[in-house]
């Protein structure tokens, strides 16, 4: 008769090996991934409570939450009384918790749909409908390290598979709590650095980016706004327009070059020309500004800042000529034929927008 697998101390290390694999999983997504929105959730709660203080630690939390899994993955076997080499089904609950407890959208905690959940309750249920198939045909009649030790390695990262589905992955949603953070810090600089490059963007990290312009402005010109704004991606120009807009009426420095980022964001250049008055800058304009002006040939512009004039309007013939190379093709390949050159100019806004 063939022999099954049995209890050994091999199996002990075996589920030692495991524990602290997911302990440093659940760590590491806690702690790397999603520290941010755990925090934010974490002052959510607080405010609804109201009346209380505290200070949030990323790494206290990460660690608390880890110890709390492990525990109740060691509790599940232990009442189980389960035995056998699947010592990675022990952790399908404290998985689904992980990724349950990091789902917060926002607005509101557990914000998974119905098909995730639905996914996740048959991959669990697979998984323990084949582990006791294995076993009841005593299928599995190693009981070295090593068979167990891959067997468990491949259940694994099916845990960390169902966390992941369950939790908040949404990168701009991570991006919006980590620029706020830096913001809120007054780290604005760090905080215009965050997806820089990046090709998509919201309207809340317009906003909390404008936020960052318009307090750096506070120490220097009051038109820092005017030489960034189009360095990014715009995701809803007309709610950032109004934004400025608003913004404009409450900040006196920066009153008229928010209304010149505005006017810039809804293409009126007509109104930016009323608005533009050179004396508000002493020796070049904010590039941005520039680019409008060239575009619209206003003269202010030309006859004040001539040699940043005579720069910009040389740009924007050379973006006009790789324009006019395309001519004739779809609107969607010439704006992917400018994209590289010219994305971070107004030029490429004002034209493709």
């Amino acid at each position: 008769m063939s022999k099954s697998y049995v209890s050994s101390p091999k199996d002990q290390a075996l589920r030692i090996v495991i524990l602290l694999l997911f302990s440093a999983f659940s760590f590491c997504w806690l702690y790397f991934f999603q520290g941010g929105l755990m925090e934010a959730a974490y002052n959510m709660a607080i405010s609804k409570v109201g009346g209380i203080e505290g200070h949030f630690s990323p790494l206290l939390m990460a660690l608390v939450l880890t110890g709390i899994l492990d525990m109740i993955a060691i509790g599940i076997r232990t009442i189980g009384r389960a035995d056998g080499p699947f010592v990675a089904l022990d952790y399908i609950v404290p998985s689904v918790l992980l990724g349950a407890f990091t789902s917060f959208d926002g607005t509101r905690f557990f914000s998974q749909s119905s098909s995730q959940w639905i996914c996740v309750l048959a991959v669990s249920v697979l998984m323990l409908l084949l582990a006791a198939f294995i076993k009841a045909r005593s299928l599995f009649r190693s009981n070295d390290m090593a068979s167990g030790m891959a067997v468990n390695l491949m259940l694994m990262p099916v845990m960390f598979g169902m966390t992941v589905l369950l939790g908040n992955t949404d990168e701009l949603y991570h991006k919006e709590l980590l620029v706020d953070k830096y913001v809120s810090a007054g780290r604005y600089e760090k905080a215009l650095q965050v997806g820089r490059s990046d090709e998509e963007s919201s309207i809340v990290l317009g906003r909390l980016r404008a936020d960052a312009m318009i307090a750096i402005s506070k120490d220097s010109t009051g038109a820092e706004i005017g030489n960034r704004l189009f360095d990014y991606v715009i995701a809803s120009p007309s709610s950032l327009s109004a934004y400025l807009k608003n913004e404009a009426s409450c900040d006196s420095l920066g009153h008229d070059n928010l209304l010149l980022a505005a006017a810039l964001l809804d293409r009126d250049l007509e109104k930016a020309d009323t608005i533009f008055s050179p004396s508000l800058y002493k020796e070049v304009l904010p590039k941005f500004f520039m680019q409008a002006f060239v575009i619209s040939e206003n003269e202010q512009a030309r006859d004040c800042f001539p040699d940043q004039y005579a720069r910009e309007a040389d740009n924007y013939r050379r973006f006009m000529q790789q324009y006019e190379e395309s001519a004739g093709k779809p609107l969607q390949y010439r704006r992917n034929s400018c994209f590289m050159d010219w994305h971070d100019s107004y030029f490429w806004y004002y034209q493709f927008r």
